[in-house]
């Protein structure tokens, strides 16, 4: 990979601040969903949320604004590649479909 990738923030997923609070804009509506998964998917989601010290809520905001992306570039007909600080391609990431 040559020259500086595009940085993309995954983050955004989160319902907009309370404008009783912030004094920002109305927030979104939010919707419980409850999930299925094994012990040990429970334990790593319970060990990373801690690890970047946010909520489990937080961490699956994350991890759906990555996903969300990674569709977006792959229907694009892009690679997503993990690379290391030089920019070789250490893996490529793909996706199911």
């Amino acid at each position: 990979m040559t020259g500086e990738a595009e940085q993309v923030t995954a983050f955004g997923y989160a319902p907009a601040p309370d404008p009783r609070i912030t004094g920002g804009t109305t927030p979104q509506t939010v919707v419980r969903l409850n999930f299925n998964v094994s012990e040990s998917v429970a334990n790593d989601v319970a060990t990373m949320a801690n690890e970047m010290n946010i909520s489990k809520t937080q961490l699956f905001r994350y991890a759906f604004g990555i996903l969300k992306i990674a569709m977006s570039e792959a229907r694009k007909h892009r690679k997503l590649v993990i690379a290391d600080e030089d920019g070789t391609p250490l893996r490529e990431i793909v996706l199911p479909g």
